[in-house]
């Protein structure tokens, strides 16, 4: 029997998966070391996003802005095997391929570094939720969640 396969979900995670590294640990390696050296003595006391929240509030002292933040993120290392593959599989009619990034890494980080890798491919997924947001006050990058879909930029009824 001749089974085909007219389409496929392609469920992964962000960090150590999609991408070449840890987008927290990352901006705080890039950026300020020694904010990096601090969460690694305090993860095993604080929780891990509210240790990462704490981490940016920090860093928005040390006058680190979101676009550096923004910046170091750009520069991520993101191995190009995996934007072919994603390419690929997006481009091929059948079977139709949908990829849905399934990930606790913070929407932000993951949003900035798959416009610069996947640009057309990247919208999150609905419906909405509340996924982060820039303080007037401090510009800290507050560590809500969400899921995105890689979906051609006509949107997932055309695809």
């Amino acid at each position: 029997m001749d089974v085909r396969v007219e389409r496929q979900l392609i469920v992964y995670d962000f960090d150590w998966s999609m991408a070449d590294q840890d987008t927290d640990r990352w901006i705080f390696e890039v950026l300020a070391p020694e904010l990096r050296r601090k969460m690694k003595n305090l993860k095993d006391e604080i929780q891990w996003t509210d240790l990462v929240a704490q981490t940016l509030r920090d860093a928005h002292n040390k006058g680190i802005t979101k676009e550096q933040i923004e910046g170091a993120l750009k520069i991520m290392p993101f191995h190009p095997a995996m934007v072919r593959a994603v390419q690929s599989l997006k481009a091929k009619a059948n079977p139709h391929t949908t990829f849905l990034c399934l990930s606790n890494a913070n929407s932000v980080f993951i949003s900035t570094i798959l416009k610069v890798r996947l640009v057309s491919y990247v919208q999150p997924c609905h419906p909405p939720v509340p996924v982060h947001h820039y303080s007037p006050v401090s510009e800290r990058m507050c560590p809500y969640r969400t899921l995105f879909c890689l979906m051609p930029p006509q949107g997932p009824e055309k695809s």
